[in-house]
């Protein structure tokens, strides 16, 4: 329905905190290769895809405006749906990080995954360790211990984003369900919620560009050694080791 659509769209900035499971992987030989995606990327001057917003005191031109940027995008459809099945199949992309994910959250210890949510929606990545002071060294009277930041996790952002969930609401989905029939029907509210999508496509397309670089720092063989200075039990410390010395560099 159409009433469904606008409000998908209305819920773009809305992110989830939970992550869903992965979706089944594809056979190898799916994946983008490099020379296709610089075609992809190049087919498309970038003066024929800008958007522009118009003012609110502009209303006698608005309407038209906003149907010139949803054209534009209208017009480059297939162009974006490529670009984001590049975005989702491409070495270390979206289905690679729901993979990784899924084997997180399934085979390292809770009390380390919990720790580390925690940590992410704190905002607080600094690996802290306290360390006995010397007991001539006065400088710190109340206190018989040193805090040493030995390092800073990093992509923690992506146990708090569900960059599964937010690929479809912010692209998969409104791509698909974007036509010229769809556009002819809206009323000039729709319209306007269409126009601010068109406009901020790059944009969201560039989020999910970062939070697969922030997937590909978090799973790093430096980022889970940094994890082993954490405060853990011993069978949490000792599974997260075994799995560590498994790890291999990609």
């Amino acid at each position: 329905m159409k009433s469904d659509s606008i409000k998908s769209l209305q819920s773009l900035k809305l992110q989830s905190q939970d992550n869903c499971p992965p979706e089944k992987a594809n056979h190898p030989g799916t994946e983008i290769s490099l020379e296709t995606l610089e075609v992809l990327l190049t087919s498309v001057p970038d003066e024929e895809i800008s958007l522009s917003s118009s003012s609110p005191l502009q209303s006698r031109d608005s309407l038209s405006s906003q149907h010139q940027n949803i054209n534009k995008v209208l017009a480059h459809k297939a162009h974006y749906l490529k670009r984001l099945q590049h975005l989702k199949k491409r070495k270390r992309g979206a289905e690679w990080l729901y993979r990784n994910l899924s084997y997180f959250q399934t085979q390292f210890p809770w009390e380390l995954i919990s720790l580390l949510e925690n940590m992410a929606h704190n905002k607080t990545p600094d690996i802290v360790c306290k360390t006995l002071k010397p007991i001539n060294d006065q400088s710190l009277a109340s206190c018989s211990y040193y805090e040493l930041q030995n390092g800073q996790l990093e992509g923690l952002e992506i146990l708090t984003t569900n960059i599964r969930r937010l690929i479809f609401n912010s692209l998969e989905n409104p791509l698909k369900q974007l036509t010229p029939e769809l556009i002819a029907t809206c009323s000039a509210e729709e319209t306007s919620v269409w126009n601010d999508w068109c406009i901020n496509i790059e944009s969201h397309i560039q989020r999910i560009e970062e939070l697969l670089c922030e997937g590909q720092n978090f799973f790093s063989i430096r980022n889970f050694k940094l994890m082993q200075q954490l405060p853990l039990s011993k069978s949490s410390k000792a599974t997260l080791i075994h799995i560590i010395n498994k790890l291999r560099p990609a």
